[in-house]
Order: C-alpha cells, then structure tokens, then sequence
C-alpha cells in the first residue's frame, strides 16, 4: 500500500503486517496524488509545489522530476495517471495542472525514460472552468478530459500516428500504430457539454466502449464511445432525492 500525505512524504507500507518499508522524499508541499505504471516497476507522484516526481518502486531512486509551470509561477498539480499502451517503446504519463492544464510525458517502458518537453493540452474556454478528473481508455488510444464547468474533451493519442487509419476505432488503430517508432500528438476529436455543474467523477468501462460520468447536478451519464463515428449521447440516471412539496412535509416541531 502506498500512501501520500500533507507531511510531504509518500510511504510503502506492508499490507501483512502493516510495517513501513520505504518513504520516498523530495516534494516541498502536499502530495495531492500518486500513481504506478501497469508492469508495477515505476511510481509518479504529484505535489501542490507545482512539481511531478517519478520513483523506481522497488529501489526508491528517483528516476526524473518535472516543473511544468513558468518558474517562479508553478501552479499545483492535482492528478497523474499512467496511460496503458500495447505498445512498449513508448507511453503516455499524464499530468493534471490547477490552471486548466494537462501536460503529456512521453516514456519509454524498457529504459525507463521520459521526455523532458511535455506535450500540453489546454482545456480552458471561457466556461469551461478547472480540470476535475481525467481518464485514459483500457488501451491508451483515447483521453478523456472533464471540467468543473461540466465540459467533457475527448483526444486520440494515436489520430497523428503516421501509419493510423482515419478510422477512431481503438483497436485497429492501435494495431495500425503499433509499427510505428512512436505515436502522434493527441487530436481533439469531440468537446462536449456533458453537465450543469462540475463533473466530479469520469471512468471509462473495462473494454473502453463506454464511459460514465458523475456530476454535482445529481446525475450519472453513460456515454457510449465505440464505432467509428460515435454518438455522444448519454443514458442519464437522475440520482437526485426528489424534494416534497411544502404542504407534503412534516410539521416542525420545536421542543
């Protein structure tokens, strides 16, 4: 088990026994998320100092430290996530930033390695607000991107790959790319205004056809994503307690 604290640290603990067993140093203010790689070999943590850490998890070396923001003016990062990919030479390490930013590292799964120059992708619109979640499908072709405004942007990481098909078909495109040396750079390929107020949960389901999404307005939406041309129309569930009328209430009673 790994934990991540407002002390600044993030600890590895034993599940068995409950002993701690290494703590990783280096952030200056909370760590506001950690996440680790599918092959379990590298961990990444996230710190309102502004600042991306990667961590080998078995040694605890430090393997690479980002500063995304302008020097002097870093803004907090609020998520990381690591992206699956069929493909090992190279993957995605995404980064969530307090000022409508996500930033995409480029790795390499055999070295270890990052690039140091992110890809960015700049979610700000006038009303679409702050990012607040974020999700990759089960084969790392698309990211989804939702917004405190309740906005949804959707990109293929793959659309710009030199041997991808003009198809958004996730897993002929992903076969397609994989002869490549490395994949294009993320193409937006649908926004969409998905609620009235923040979104405040998105996750796609296990075979990447469909992703949900959980909002402050009360409801749930289950988009669907598959095909070559999909329809971004949600089945929507209401999950709001319906409020009774005054005349329906109890009368109060004061002792």
């Amino acid at each position: 088990m790994i934990t991540g604290s407002d002390d600044f640290l993030i600890k590895l603990w034993c599940t068995r026994t409950g002993y701690l067993l290494k703590t990783f140093k280096g952030h200056r203010s909370m760590v506001s998320d950690i996440a680790i790689n599918t092959e379990n070999t590298l961990l990444a943590s996230a710190s309102t100092d502004g600042s991306i850490r990667i961590w080998n998890l078995k040694t605890g070396e430090p393997r690479a430290v980002f500063m995304p923001g302008p020097q002097g003016r870093e803004k907090g990062i609020t998520a990381v996530r690591f992206s699956p990919s069929p493909i090992p030479e190279i993957r995605f390490l995404a980064a969530t930033c307090d000022n409508g930013l996500c930033y995409l590292y480029r790795w390499n799964r055999e070295s270890l390695t990052f690039d140091n120059t992110p890809i960015t992708i700049d979610c700000r619109t006038k009303s679409s607000g702050n990012i607040s979640s974020f999700a990759f499908n089960h084969t790392g072709s698309r990211l989804a991107i939702a917004t405190s405004g309740g906005h949804i942007a959707i990109y293929s990481t793959i659309a710009g790959s030199a041997s991808a098909s003009s198809s958004e078909n996730a897993e002929s495109t992903v076969e397609a790319a994989s002869s490549d040396s490395g994949w294009g750079e993320p193409k937006l390929i649908a926004r969409i205004e998905a609620h009235y107020e923040s979104i405040t949960t998105l996750v796609f389901s296990a075979n990447g056809e469909m992703f949900v999404t959980g909002s402050l307005d009360g409801t749930v939406k289950v988009w669907r994503c598959a095909g070559t041309n999909p329809k971004w129309w949600p089945v929507t569930v209401d999950v709001r307690e319906p409020v009774p009328d005054l005349e329906d209430s109890p009368p109060l009673v004061v002792e």
